[in-house]
């Protein structure tokens, strides 16, 4: 669900980058409230009508400011596929999508190489580091 927040929540505060590590759909989050997956209280109701009301599709379509999809390929919550889509509605300059071989949905989170290359996303987006590749060079 941080990767859904991260990027609908995007215009309300203000970013100027986005990061979203495997990001679910408000589809596939309204079906893991309905069945009990989500591992978190929340108020059910009021959740699932914010979820009913912010496609995360459009979202990505209507963001002003680029975004770094992260996404395990071997993620076994949110196919690779949701994010592939997503990232055919990028249109802000820099935005991309990185896959990653094999992992699982936690997996990205915790990897020093992609933590370092969200960082150097963020950097470039808010222009303290020139555009470089992500292999430091």
């Amino acid at each position: 669900m941080g990767g859904y927040l991260a990027i609908v929540a995007a215009e309300a505060v203000c970013v100027q980058a986005v990061v979203a590590i495997c990001p679910a759909g408000s589809h596939q989050l309204r079906r893991g409230l309905e069945t009990d997956r989500l591992e978190f209280d929340s108020d059910r109701e009021a959740l699932d009508a914010f979820l009913a009301t912010h496609e995360l599709g459009e979202a990505v379509e209507n963001l002003k400011v680029p975004l770094l999809l992260l996404h395990a390929e071997g993620d076994e919550r949110v196919p690779i596929q949701h994010s592939r889509e997503l990232a055919a509605g990028m249109t802000i300059p820099g935005s991309r999508l990185i896959a990653v071989p094999g992992g699982h949905h936690r997996s990205i989170q915790h990897d020093a190489e992609l933590q370092a290359v969200s960082l150097r996303f963020i950097e470039q987006a808010l222009g303290l580091r020139p555009r470089r590749n992500d292999r430091g060079s």
